[in-house]
Order: C-alpha cells, then sequence, then structure tokens
C-alpha cells in the first residue's frame, strides 16, 4: 500500500515564500527522509504531494520532489500552477513520476489537454458531486463518469472516494471496495480530511487530533485501499506504524485462512520499523 504525505501546504512551517517557491531545503529533506524511512520500513511505499499555491512557486516544489522521491503527486491550487506544473514535469522529464491531483467532474478540457500535451498519464480521480455522491453508489456513478471522461488521457487512475467528515469514512471505503471489484481500478481516499475539516476538533488537544486521524488512516489501510492520503507530511511517522498494525492483523486472520501472505507484507516486517528515523524528532 502506498502512503502518501503532504508538503508545502498552508501553514507548513517548511515554506518561507509560497508566491516563489521558497522553503528550507535541508529541514524539507530532512523530514522526507524520515517519513520515506519510516513508510518502507513497516512494508508500505511512499509518496510526496506536493501542494503548489502559484506558477512562481512549480520549479522550486517540483524540482526538490523529483529528486527525493519515487513517485510525485503534482497538487496545484490554481489552473496557473496545474498547467506550469504539467509543462515543468514534461521540461525535467519527470512524467514517469507524476500523479496528477486530482481530476474531478469539474475540472477543465484544458488541463485535461495539458495532461495530454505533456503525456502525464497517471491522475487521482476525486469521486465527488453534491448532485451523485452522498452515498457510496453515487460516488461509484461520479468515478465512472470521470473514467469515461478521461478515458485516452488518464491510463493509470487513482480514484479518491472522497472523505468530508467522520461518517463519510465508512461511504468512501465502501464506494472503494465497490470500484476495485468492479472496475479493478486503484483506490484509496484521505481520511485526515474528517479531522481537519471538522471544526469542533480544533478544540481538542494536538494529540487527540493525530490520534483521530491515525485512527481512521489505519481503518481505510486495513480494508485493502491501494493508497491513503494521511495529511502533513510529518503525519506519516504517526500514522505509517497505525496502518501497518492494521493491516498487520487483517493479514493474520487471512494467514489462519490458508491464504499467502508476502513476506514484504506490514505483517512481517512492523517488528522492524526504523527507530532511528524518529531521533531528536519534535512531532
Amino acid at each position: 500500500m502506498l502512503t502518501v504525505g503532504s508538503i508545502f501546504h498552508k501553514g507548513d512551517k517548511l515554506v518561507v515564500d509560497e508566491r516563489r517557491g521558497v522553503f528550507r531545503k535541508a529541514d524539507a529533506e530532512n523530514l522526507v527522509n524520515r517519513a520515506a524511512e519510516v513508510a518502507e520500513s513497516v512494508g508500505m511505499e511512499f509518496a510526496l504531494d506536493v501542494i503548489v499555491p502559484s506558477a512562481g512557486a512549480v520549479p522550486s516544489y517540483l524540482g526538490f520532489a523529483a529528486s527525493t522521491v519515487g513517485t510525485v503527486l503534482l497538487d496545484p491550487l490554481s489552473k496557473e500552477a496545474a498547467l506550469e506544473g504539467l509543462r515543468y514535469a514534461s521540461e525535467i522529464g519527470l512524467q514517469s513520476k507524476l500523479v496528477y491531483n486530482s481530476i474531478s467532474l469539474k475540472t477543465s478540457r484544458e488541463i485535461l489537454e495539458a495532461m495530454a500535451e505533456h503525456r502525464v498519464k497517471r491522475a487521482v480521480l476525486m469521486a465527488f458531486s453534491y448532485d451523485l455522491a452522498l452515498t457510496s453508489t453515487g460516488r461509484v456513478r461520479a468515478a465512472e463518469e470521470l473514467l469515461a471522461t478521461t478515458k485516452g488521457v488518464v491510463e493509470e487512475a487513482w480514484v479518491d472516494t472522497a472523505v468530508l467528515d467522520i461518517p463519510s469514512v465508512g461511504v468512501a471505503l465502501k464506494a472503494a471496495k465497490l470500484l476495485k471489484e468492479k472496475h479493478g481500478v486503484l483506490v484509496g481516499c484521505s481520511p485526515h480530511n474528517a479531522v481537519s475539516g471538522w471544526r469542533a476538533a480544533r478544540k481538542l488537544p494536538l494529540t487527540v487530533r493525530r490520534a483521530l486521524s491515525a485512527s481512521l488512516c489505519a481503518l481505510a489501510a486495513s480494508q485493502g485501499v491501494d493508497f491513503v492520503i494521511v495529511g502533513p507530511l510529518h503525519y506519516v511517522l504517526i500514522t505509517a506504524p497505525c496502518m501497518a498494525a492494521a493491516m498487520a492483523a487483517e493479514a493474520q486472520v487471512r494467514l489462519e485462512e490458508g491464504e499467502e501472505v508476502s513476506e514484504a507484507h506490514p505483517r512481517y516486517k512492523l517488528p522492524g520499523i526504523s527507530l532511528e528515523s524518529y531521533k531528536g524528532l519534535q512531532l
């Protein structure tokens, strides 16, 4: 399973000037390396969700990500940032590493044309619209509409089944299961959204908010999704072990039922978690 942490989001202390893409590079490299080491040590793959607020930040942010991780999600906050991000990815040969995050039912044709022009063939499809997707079957219909709309452009779809609040986590996971069974696509979600978007939770202690987020991510991981976007990058250090533990517990049931579980699975990797990655780190 793929663990995805977000970097350069609003409020990220690594950022010095979001318009120009100035950030504390050494600190960013240190945090990325620690997050990747923890995720990989417990049997998960790791990817970086790069939030790009403006076109001016593209070279700095994407260039950094391209040099540090194997899979990069381009997460632009404007059309200009999206178009420049796709162009720049093509310029530096990043297409094979890049996943565009994300395409919704409201995404303009201009973005799809730019993806085709710059040969970016992977994208997250956001399976949500207020007309369709308040239920699991509505999310499936939204995803199917997106799969049809992006056919010929997106060759590898990652369907995000849209978490809005805590009850919607269950609905999103049901939709993910249905889509995987019916279409064989990669599925996942961002359970952290349920906590970050919950106003009342802002009054809770930080440790409680993090525990809520990690528990929901662990639930998602135990349900067989392909990727989980866990929130800010440092959350990977908290959440990856929780997800690995949930996956290990689920795998033990399958072992008891006679199924094979790979030696690379968290069931076997969790005891080897990278303790070194936590040394001197303030979470």
